[in-house]
C-alpha cells in the first residue's frame, strides 16, 4: 500500500499567489522538510506495525516482518511513501472465515473454500511451524464424521509431521483463521498525525524558500 503526497495538484494548487512574486513557481520550492517527513513516516510505520507483531503474537515463519520495507519516490512531482509487505498479511490481519465456523473472523472479506488442499508455500509454512513448536497437534487420528474421515484421508503412507500437516490444514481451514488487526491498528497509530504534520512541513518548507528566493 502506499500513501501519497501530491504537492502539486493538491496543495500547491492553492499558492499561486506565488507566482505573483516573479520567480519561477511553486513547482520548483524545495521540499526538504516534506521529504524528510514522509522518511521519518515510512520508519515509524515499520516500527508500529511490528510491535503489533508481536503484541499480537502473530505465528508465521518471520518473513513478513523482517522483509517488510518502504520506498520514497517522486514521479511527476509527486511525492510517494510506499510501505511493502508480505501480501499474506490481509488474511493474518483481517483473519479468515473457516469452511464450517466463522466465528474467528465474522467480518472479514476472507473465507476458505474447502476442508483441504493449499499451496506448497502455505503448507511448508505449516509445516515449519510444527517442526519449531509453535504449533502442535495433539491428534493426527481421531475423527468424529464421516466428512472429516474424508477430509483427512490420504493415499499412500506418509510421514508422521506430513500427517500432522495435513491435520492442520484440516483444523485450520474448518475453524478459519483469527483476525489480528495487527497492521490495522499499527497504521492508525502511525499516520493519526499525519494531515498535521503535513501542513507544517509545508509551511515551513515555503516559508524558508520564499525568504531564500
Amino acid at each position: 500500500m502506499a500513501f501519497k503526497a501530491n504537492m502539486t495538484s493538491s496543495q500547491l494548487a492553492n499558492l499561486n499567489w506565488l507566482n505573483q512574486q516573479g520567480k519561477e513557481g511553486y513547482e520548483n520550492i524545495d521540499l526538504k522538510r516534506l521529504n524528510a517527513l514522509l522518511d521519518y513516516y515510512g520508519l515509524l510505520a515499520l516500527e508500529n506495525i511490528n510491535k503489533k507483531i508481536v503484541e499480537k503474537q502473530v505465528v508465521n515463519t518471520g518473513d513478513m516482518a523482517k522483509t517488510m520495507n518502504y520506498k520514497l519516490t517522486n514521479d511527476n512531482n509527486v511525492d510517494t511513501l510506499s510501505i511493502y509487505i508480505k501480501d499474506y498479511y490481509r488474511f493474518v490481519d483481517k483473519g479468515v472465515k473457516g469452511f464450517v465456523f466463522d466465528k474467528n473472523a465474522p467480518q472479514s472479506p476472507y473465507k476458505f473454500r474447502s476442508l483441504t488442499g493449499m499451496s506448497k508455500t502455505g503448507r511448508e509454512s505449516i509445516k515449519a511451524s510444527i517442526t519449531s513448536g509453535r504449533a502442535k497437534v495433539r491428534s493426527i487420528t481421531q475423527s468424529v464424521s464421516k466428512t472429516e474421515t474424508k477430509g483427512l484421508s490420504h493415499k499412500g503412507k506418509k510421514s508422521l509431521i506430513d500427517r500432522q500437516t495435513d491435520t492442520l490444514i484440516y483444523l485450520i481451514k474448518k475453524h478459519g483463521i483469527k483476525a489480528t488487526n495487527f497492521f490495522k491498528e499499527g497504521f492508525e497509530e502511525t499516520f493519526k498525525t499525519l494531515e498535521k504534520d503535513l501542513g507544517e512541513a509545508l509551511s515551513a518548507d515555503i516559508a524558508i524558500n520564499i525568504v531564500t528566493i
